[in-house]
């Protein structure tokens, strides 16, 4: 640290890209605008790693308050996080939000050379995911995690990330309806070569046999890979209305029904070639949108925002469990920052809670002892004991997250589904008149021809191949400009939106364009003591409030002093300052604002 000076140049930082304060910090000949950016900077260059910087200019994320990983020794949930270990190795995978450039992959592709014990690491960049080998034996699940979080990329490793059920990106039972349909629809059409090209003597031998093959080949495709057809068309007529599915389930049955017929009286090749491509074409479409779907979706479960792990308190002792363990009569502990995982009652401490993630409104609530705390309040205090009244998969917010409107409304209809009625109609009509015909010039066989005719032809498989490509490519810009949806039915129903209500102000509210503003009075000389207070401070409000005040010179300060959820204070050029909340301050004062950052210096309130 000895070629780490203070300067008055104005640029950019180095390592984070934002605009630098009127003091900042140079080190190496590099300019940074906090000490965190200038440590990650630090490690790096100790470990010859600074090509980090030239793939992109300011690669880097502006690194947080260190935090709590020795939950991460837990034997329980290192079992539950890891992907595989044996005696010497382990590996896990992590998903890291601020992986966004080719430096990010660069850099965490290189942890072994911050720490040896690291001898592998792979990044999915659509995922934001890396996979990282360790040996075990030498370093930590939690020191692994600590070298992340010290170069600013920090896993968000949470209550989700060992829930088994979250599944993989694709269905399992459909790849291996596809591979069945596939193979089927390969072995047909070779069975139905010489139909195509014309029978020979010889062949003509064989056609009886290929017919039967080819039926064998289309029980599978139709009771196995076609069954969610069934069941779909199935359950929406129960619901008293007509999707998509219902004419595509028709059309299969008919088609094996031709094809089982044909077979069975030996009067013509039947539709199997048809039938077996059809339904591994639907199965394709089906494929390709849960593809795309899965790699630009956000963690839609309530899960995701939990952490995998809280501190208990049992015979007055602090014991990390997983969230999973937790039971109602715990005890816990909520340092300020942390989540509540389950509805609770407040035993012991001063709560101030920010609901934003429950309600939207970002303005701590306080709670008194005794009161009901409900999962997802995040406490802006000093730590707080808290005794379980119901379990995470319990609790407000689990119910808050799944009510019924998450649910599929039959009365909601896409556009397939929209039309499917009309159209199931139509074909109906069109083939039950042309059975009619034949039947009245009594020709049965030109009538069975005939209405399986129709039903073929008019197949709606354009519709349904259509539906999921496009859908795919919607999402896919969707994506490119941030735009996110639950499902792919709400793409659809965007075009019939008249009016747009945004509700949760505080969550939409970006702080970099927030706007500053004082209630009060601070003389020039006032603003230096306060700015160089607040230099002293990596919490957010500080840095925010720092930037406007922009200082041209800072004082050394002493006797710092940093209560959590309250505020700092310290000797500022031989006056006392005090910058945080309201309830931190020494005695009461009249302010309309119970938010926000309030400032003494001396017995004096600026405001």
């Amino acid at each position: 640290m000895s070629n780490s000076t203070i300067t008055q140049q104005s640029s950019v930082c180095y390592h984070c890209g934002d605009k630098l304060p009127a003091v900042k910090l140079s080190y190496d000949e590099k300019d940074f605008c906090c000490v965190g950016c200038q440590s990650v900077y630090q490690i790096l260059s100790e470990n010859n790693m600074c090509n980090y910087y030239a793939y992109n200019d300011t690669p880097g994320q502006r690194i947080k308050d260190d935090g709590h990983f020795e939950y991460l020794d837990e034997p329980t949930i290192i079992t539950q996080l890891i992907n595989y270990k044996d005696k010497d190795n382990s590996i896990v995978t992590f998903y890291v939000p601020a992986i966004h450039c080719s430096s990010c992959i660069w850099l965490l592709e290189h942890l072994y050379k911050i720490n040896p014990a690291i001898f592998s690491s792979r990044i999915d960049f659509l995922k934001k995911e890396v996979t990282i080998s360790y040996k075990h034996e030498k370093v930590s699940l939690s020191e692994v995690v600590e070298v992340m979080n010290q170069i600013g990329y920090e896993p968000l490793i949470s209550l989700q990330d060992v829930v088994k059920e979250k599944g993989n990106s694709v269905n399992k039972q459909l790849i291996w309806k596809i591979a069945i349909a596939g193979f089927c629809m390969g072995n047909v059409m070779l069975f139905s070569f010489p139909e195509y090209f014309g029978l020979s003597a010889l062949e003509k031998e064989f056609q009886y046999l290929f017919a039967w093959l080819n039926l064998a080949f289309c029980i599978p495709v139709t009771f196995y890979c076609a069954r969610d057809y069934f069941t779909s068309a199935i359950a929406s007529l129960k619901q008293k209305y007509v999707n998509l599915d219902t004419p595509l389930a028709l059309i299969i049955a008919v088609l094996f029904v031709r094809t089982a017929i044909s077979t069975i009286f030996n009067d013509g090749p039947g539709f199997g070639d048809t039938l077996t491509g059809l339904v591994f074409l639907l199965l394709m479409g089906k494929w390709v949108k849960q593809r795309t779907y899965h790699h630009i979706s956000f963690d839609r479960d309530y899960r995701s925002y939990f952490p995998i792990a809280i501190t208990t308190l049992k015979d007055n002792r602090e014991k990390p469990a997983a969230i999973s363990e937790i039971a109602v009569g715990d005890r816990l502990l909520i340092r300020n920052g942390e989540l509540v995982p389950a509805d609770a009652i407040l035993m012991k401490g001063d709560a101030w809670l920010d609901m934003s993630f429950v309600t939207g409104e970002a303005e701590p609530q306080q709670k008194v002892l005794g009161e009901i705390i409900y999962a997802g309040g995040r406490q802006m205090g000093e730590a707080i004991e808290l005794e379980v009244v119901k379990p995470a998969s319990q609790s407000y917010l689990t119910g808050l997250w799944n009510k019924e409107f998450y649910k599929t409304d039959f009365k909601k209809k896409n556009f397939n589904d929209s039309i499917a009625k009309y159209f199931s109609i139509g074909v109906f009509a069109v083939a039950f008149t042309a059975t009619g015909y034949w039947l009245w010039q009594n020709d049965s066989a030109k009538a069975w021809s005939a209405f399986t005719a129709v039903v073929i032809v008019a197949c709606p498989c354009v519709l349904a191949l259509s539906t999921p490509f496009t859908l795919s490519a919607i999402l896919s810009v969707f994506d490119k400009k941030g735009f996110y949806v639950k499902n792919t039915d709400a793409v659809e129903q965007l075009a019939d939106l008249d009016t747009v209500v945004f509700d949760k102000t505080g969550t939409l509210t970006s702080t970099h364009n927030s706007e500053i503003r004082f209630e009060g009075s601070l003389t020039p000389r006032d603003k230096l003591l306060v700015a160089s207070l607040l230099y002293n401070s990596s919490h957010p409000l500080s840095r925010q409030v720092l930037k406007v005040l922009n200082p041209s010179k800072i004082y050394a300060i002493a006797k710092y002093n940093e209560v959590v959820g309250k505020g700092i204070m310290g000797i500022v050029n031989g006056r006392m300052v005090y910058a945080g909340s309201r309830r931190g301050l020494p005695f009461e004062v009249e302010s309309k604002e119970n938010g926000g950052v309030h400032i003494m210096i001396d017995d004096t309130y600026k405001g």
